[in-house]
């Protein structure tokens, strides 16, 4: 994870525990599934997971497959690229116009 995505995780993980959430961050290793997002989110009672990106940065398909599953299974997965976006999904997911 490079030097900008650390400093939005860090900012982003203050934003959602601020809100009430509570916040798992997940790294990958050999032992974890692949494409895992960054975040796993628990806010107001539903499941959130973002895969945070800097404007650059790619969604790999690894990523794509996780989201589709994590979407399936009725949760809410986004790939935010600045901690407005991230307070923006928060608030979609819980069906409300300002979180």
């Amino acid at each position: 994870m490079s030097n900008a995505e650390t400093s939005l995780q860090e900012r982003v993980i203050q934003l959602v525990e601020n809100k009430g959430g509570y916040v798992v961050t997940q790294h990958g290793s050999m032992i974890t599934r692949g494409g895992i997002p960054d975040l796993l989110i628990c806010y107001q009672g539903l499941f959130i997971a973002m895969e945070l990106k800097t404007p650059i940065g790619t969604i790999s398909r690894k990523q794509e497959i996780q989201a589709r599953l994590i979407k399936k299974s009725g949760g809410y997965v986004c790939f935010p690229k600045s901690v407005e976006e991230a307070e923006m999904h928060l608030s979609k997911a819980v069906g409300d116009e300002i979180c």
